[in-house]
């Protein structure tokens, strides 16, 4: 009898665990970043510190991405040294933040940049989102200069 019902839980089992993996995706950022790194679309990623990007490193973070901070409700990001963060939410699937904290604050994204002009001084070059949902954003610490800036042409 228990025969019978052997193929029936090996496949069970089977689509258990593939159901599983695909809905497992948590990934763990890094604290400190100093080489290009793709956040791929709809995946979650698990932030223990702020995020330190310098030498040169290009951030690209894709639509639907989480960023989920496990100790604070804010999810900081610091732009130095040529660094760039280049994020491409969108209004359907938008880049979010997220915490494993019970607060009654809605958690935030924090880009924080410094400038040729005040780099002491991080809290004047902050930017705060609840959600990026604009085509293309791009943060750097250097100054702009004759930059078209277009969602229409990601571009820079």
């Amino acid at each position: 009898m228990i025969k019978k019902y052997i193929p029936q839980l090996l496949l069970v089992l089977l689509l258990s665990n593939f159901l599983n993996a695909q809905t497992h995706t948590d990934q763990e950022l890094p604290s400190t970043i100093h080489a290009d790194l793709t956040l791929t679309k709809n995946t979650t990623y698990i932030v223990t510190n702020d995020i330190q990007l310098s030498n040169g490193a290009i951030l690209n973070i894709e639509e639907g991405v989480t960023l989920k901070s496990i100790n604070k409700t804010t999810v900081t990001i610091i732009i130095n040294g040529g660094s760039k963060v280049i994020a491409s939410g969108s209004y359907d699937n938008p880049i979010k933040p997220a915490t494993k904290l019970i607060t009654k604050d809605q958690p935030i994204i924090v880009m924080k940049s410094s400038s040729a002009e005040d780099k002491h001084n991080l809290d004047a070059n902050s930017f705060y989102y609840k959600t990026i949902e604009n085509p293309t954003l791009l943060m750097s610490p250097e100054p702009v200069t004759n930059t078209v800036v277009s969602s229409v042409d990601p571009d820079f």
